[in-house]
Order: structure tokens, then sequence, then C-alpha cells
């Protein structure tokens, strides 16, 4: 089912400069803007939890999974972001004035975790995963299975990365 996060922005946007406020799994920070984005929830037990100052637009949340955590920490800048979640048990946390200025999917599989640091900047079309999403057999035993990603803090990652 497709939520759209704008619907609900009107009622985030007046309660904005009050204490956080929580939709259906969703919390949202004070001063925080959310336009132009949408959850797609396929589980159970998933949330998203967004900070304060964060600016949102044009970002989407795919949940084909249960138990699953996105946390976007305060004051981070997100335009064209897709948040993808396989499995179960996985998480993603993206650290405080972190900026994402284009095309970016970021997935967690196989119940990873997937954490970028404080301060960092995203140029566009970046694909960050836990697993590339496909099984690589050597003898009948799988030998690419999902890890957990971890970018420190004041990291830049260029156009075009995979």
């Amino acid at each position: 089912m497709y939520r759209n996060l704008a619907k609900i922005g009107k009622k985030i946007l007046a309660l904005c400069f009050r204490l956080r406020y929580s939709y259906t799994g969703i919390s949202v920070g004070k001063r925080t803007l959310v336009t132009s984005s949408k959850v797609k929830d396929a589980g159970k037990n998933n949330s998203i939890r967004i900070g304060k100052d964060v600016i949102m637009k044009s970002c989407s949340f795919s949940f084909w999974g249960s138990d699953n955590t996105i946390i976007i920490e305060d004051g981070a800048k997100l335009h064209g972001v897709h948040f993808s979640v396989e499995d179960s048990g996985n998480r993603i946390h993206v650290g405080k004035k972190t900026t994402f200025f284009g095309r970016t999917h970021i997935s967690s599989c196989e119940g990873c975790s997937l954490t970028i640091g404080e301060d960092c900047m995203f140029s566009h079309d970046i694909d960050i995963r836990t697993t590339d999403s496909h099984s690589i057999l050597k003898d009948g035993v799988r030998i690419n299975g999902a890890k957990d990603i971890r970018i420190g803090n004041h990291v830049w990652i260029g156009m075009q990365t995979l």
C-alpha cells in the first residue's frame, strides 16, 4: 500500500513547530519538510524516523519484509533518494547533516545494517547496497552473501558510484 507523504505533509507542516508527529510507523521531527515522497510497506512493524530540521523532496521508501527501520538524523537534506529494504530485520541509518543531491538508491537486504555517518555529501546516480541481489554459487555454496556497510563521517561520494 502506498502512503503519500505529501498528504501527510500538510499535517506535518501544521505541526512542524511542535513536538514530533507520528503516523503509522512514521515519525517526523519538528521543523521538517517532506514533499512529493511516498512509502510502500508490504510487511509489518516497519518504521521510518525522520529527525528535526530535515528537508526531504521526491523520496520513496519500500519495505518488502518486517521489523525494518530507517532513521534519518537531524539536519539531513535528501532529494530523489529511494530507500529499499528486503527481508526482515534490516536497518538503514543516515547521519546528521548528510546531504543527497539526486537519484540515489540505498538498499539493505538479508537482515543487514547500512550506516552513513554525519556530514556526508552524496552527488547523484549512486547505488549503495548490502547485497548484489543475486546468488553466486561455487560447489553449491553461496559465496556472495549480504554484508553490513558503514560509511564514516565527512565522506563525499561522487556521481555514478556503485
